[in-house]
């Protein structure tokens, strides 16, 4: 998996209503100083060191609004003081040093998980859009969606056999924050295919015959086939749909595809709660059904 780019590289544009106080702030840099404490690892110190490192600074700074000049402070001064992006890229930061240093320990996991929800905690206190997702953080535009959909679907995707796709939704996330809705639907695509690819073991059968596979071992009943096949020919098939409409009107030379927010949105979202149905469906099933499934990988 190639290495994740920092929020703070993204050139994500935060509203002001979205921005953190400094109460957030406050509780971010206690609950990374808490875990360090009771682990007695250099956690913060190799933060500050890759924050310099992947930003290409001498010092770890911030403007002093008051004073409007550039002044070196310790983390935990930059943290209650540094643009938001900033903290949001020590937080993933954290997020990949924790997870290095407790893969040398019994239960490691579950730590880290537990690091990836009290911050979500933070941020639900606080009324605030964002979340992190397996160490990521992302802005979620609904609150339903959030606590029913979108994390849980990244839980269950988590596990090492659906690690493509969950890499490939959270780049999905990561394009419609950024504006490249093409992309977002794209990556969504992606991301239901492999996870459908990886239940029916099915690596050269295209989205149709993975839907049918799906019915076949009585992971959808039939009356969900003509479902899911009208979410990808319209929804994720979108983009080339629309591409093929705008090479049609200006010419083969044509590479523009204007492609609406709330299109990008959909196709994340229903991604999102497919993926949650279907995972859940697949691990709802009792162990014939789960033989039969290594059966036909056999054959």
């Amino acid at each position: 998996m190639e290495k994740k780019i920092l929020f703070s590289k993204k050139g994500i544009v935060i509203s002001k209503k979205d921005t953190l106080d400094l109460q957030v702030r406050r509780r971010v840099y206690q609950l990374l100083y808490k875990l360090e404490n009771e682990s007695r690892d250099n956690y913060i110190n190799d933060v500050h060191y890759d924050m310099l490192t992947e930003h290409g600074w001498t010092v770890l700074g911030s403007t002093d609004e008051v004073h409007d000049h550039f002044k070196e402070n310790a983390i935990e001064d930059f943290i209650m003081c540094c643009e938001d992006q900033y903290l949001f890229a020590i937080i993933e930061l954290f997020y990949d040093i924790y997870l290095s240093y407790q893969a040398n320990y019994e239960n490691s996991l579950q730590d880290v998980f537990k690091f990836n929800s009290e911050i979500n905690r933070i941020f639900k206190e606080s009324k605030l859009p964002w979340r992190l997702l397996d160490g990521r953080i992302v802005k979620i535009s609904s609150t339903w969606i959030e606590n029913e959909i979108i994390e849980k679907a990244c839980e269950l995707i988590r596990e090492p056999e659906f690690s493509v796709a969950l890499d490939e939704f959270l780049k999905a996330e990561d394009y419609l924050m950024r504006g490249e809705y093409q992309n977002c639907i794209l990556y969504s695509a992606k991301s239901y295919e492999s996870v459908l690819k990886v239940i029916v073991k099915g690596q050269d059968m295209n989205a149709r015959r993975l839907v049918e596979e799906l019915k076949e071992l009585e992971i959808i009943p039939n009356y969900h086939e003509e479902f899911h096949g009208a979410f990808y020919d319209h929804v994720l098939s979108s983009v080339s749909k629309i591409r093929n409409k705008e090479h049609t009107s200006h010419g083969a030379g044509s590479e523009h595809v204007d492609i609406p927010e709330c299109l990008a949105q959909l196709a994340l979202h229903l991604t999102a709660v497919l993926i949650l149905y279907i995972i859940k469906k697949y691990k709802d099933k009792p162990n014939t059904q789960k033989d039969k499934l290594s059966d036909q990988e056999q054959r």
